[in-house]
């Protein structure tokens, strides 16, 4: 089995095989990755969380049978008193959660169902397909909340953002902003979220130039998926035209394939690396990159060309090609960003907060399905008269 190094620790196989390498596990996207053992132990630490524990479950919970969907999957009481917060059924993939229907009317063990059915997610919706869409409706008319889970904005290795999309199918964050506000005061924030930005502001400012000429940083990601501007991470590349050099920021989980020279891997010996090159920098590049919350903190200049849930709200300078970046019109809207930073302190969570945040989104679904109902009732009558 020839194998490839990646600089963040993975090893790519140059065909799929069905070989597997030591204290490696294959990625659940690409057959043809290997990740070092340790960083399953963050899927883990997500599954266990919602396995059953005498500790997390109500008194009169049932705890289901994962084994009847998937060896992934996982049951949960929510540590709340209320009866009505019953079961939740998490899936580490979609495939898994489209056969909850079936499953449901096939085992369905609690007379009242599962309270809400939760699976992995991208940012940007990457695993958001139309069958999806359907199981999360069939979901919203069985009185079950279809949340979906993933790492969180800022502080992203330790937080995550547990949210679910409306009857409509639209995100949380479009009908919240309007009643974002556009001031930001961190002393009102969690402590870990406030040292966080705090920590990363002290660095921006020790940063030093590593680069002397003039540049911009175009970071990338594993894929190209999100990209409302389609092709391989090559062809975008040599779509863009700048006078200045032209730099790839490759971050800590890798690429999948590139052939531009000019790349600068992850380093962790350079503590300061990221800090440095978007301080200096005339101006970035992203798709959907978890960097964009380091670029808002460090005052960056930013087009982006990805689906993400900043999309149409002025946070970046979007773009729909590479090959007219308009430098003079690359502003930063402050107040639009603080919106967007206010939105993620409010919404994502550390782990010992998923609590209050399962128990936050089922009263506000169901809040949601009644006002739904009044609608129609009210529209029913209406109609007979």
């Amino acid at each position: 089995m020839k194998l490839v190094a990646m600089p963040n620790g993975d090893l790519i196989s140059q065909v799929y095989t069905k070989e597997h390498p030591k204290e490696y596990i294959r990625d659940q996207i690409d057959p043809r990755r290997f990740h070092p053992i340790y960083i399953k132990l963050f899927d883990q630490r997500i599954c266990n969380w919602f396995i059953p524990s005498e500790k997390k479950c109500c008194s009169k919970g049932k705890c289901l049978n994962p084994n009847r969907i998937s060896s992934e999957c996982r049951s949960i009481n929510c540590e709340c008193q209320e009866p009505q917060n019953r079961n939740i059924l998490f899936t580490k993939t979609g495939r898994q959660l489209l056969k909850v229907k079936d499953w449901s009317i096939k085992y369905g063990e609690m007379e009242e169902g599962f309270a809400a059915t939760c699976r992995w997610e991208e940012h940007g919706g990457l695993f958001y397909t139309r069958r999806i869409k359907d199981q999360d409706s069939w979901c919203h008319e069985h009185l079950m909340v279809p949340m979906y889970i993933d790492r969180g904005y800022l502080d992203h290795n330790n937080t995550f953002i547990l949210e679910y999309r409306d009857l409509d199918g639209n995100e949380l964050i479009n009908k919240d902003w309007p009643q974002v506000s556009g001031i930001l005061d961190w002393s009102k924030q969690d402590i870990r979220l406030k040292k966080y930005a705090q920590v990363f502001q002290e660095n921006i400012a020790k940063a030093e130039r590593i680069i002397n000429e003039p540049y911009v940083v175009f970071w990338v990601q594993w894929g190209t998926n999100l990209s409302r501007i389609k092709g391989s991470w090559d062809e975008l590349i040599s779509q863009i035209k700048t006078p200045f050099r032209l730099i790839v920021k490759v971050g800590p989980a890798g690429i999948s394939r590139i052939k531009y020279s000019d790349v600068i891997y992850h380093d962790r010996r350079q503590p300061l690396q990221n800090h440095s090159l978007m301080k200096f920098a005339e101006y970035n590049i992203i798709v959907n990159s978890s960097i964009s919350n380091e670029l808002i903190l460090g005052n960056a200049k930013v087009f982006a060309m990805g689906i993400e849930r900043f999309n149409k709200k002025g946070i970046f300078n979007e773009i729909s090609r590479l090959d007219e970046l308009d430098t003079s019109e690359l502003t930063i809207n402050q107040v639009a960003r603080n919106k967007y930073l206010n939105w993620w302190l409010q919404n994502q969570c550390y782990e010992d907060q998923l609590s209050s945040r399962i128990s936050y989104l089922l009263a506000r679904a169901r809040k949601e399905w009644k006002n739904a109902h009044n609608i129609r009732r009210a529209n029913s009558l209406s109609g007979k008269r």
